[in-house]
């Protein structure tokens, strides 16, 4: 039987070191996992400026493109009218 086993209980004995040393990776794990997930918030805060970047030239754009052929049809209209 092994030395590892308690008779009594029928169950595997884990000892404090054992523990110990499983929350310290645990800890490692959890500090690894919190500097990804600020650099992933950083990443989509980065993304997020570029596309409403984006989006207020393609509306900007639009505007300006409706202005100008608005404008060039009142000067067509203004020139061929009598």
């Amino acid at each position: 039987m092994s030395d590892k086993t308690d008779p009594n209980l029928g169950g595997v004995f884990i000892s404090t070191g054992q523990i110990y040393s499983l929350l310290l990776e645990l800890k490692y794990d959890v500090r690894d996992m919190a500097v990804k997930i600020d650099r992933s918030a950083e990443a989509s805060d980065d993304h997020e400026t570029r596309i409403r970047g984006l989006e207020k030239w393609k509306y900007a754009i639009s505007a300006s493109v409706i202005s100008s052929i608005a404008a060039l049809i009142m000067a067509a209209i203004k020139v061929f009218s009598p």
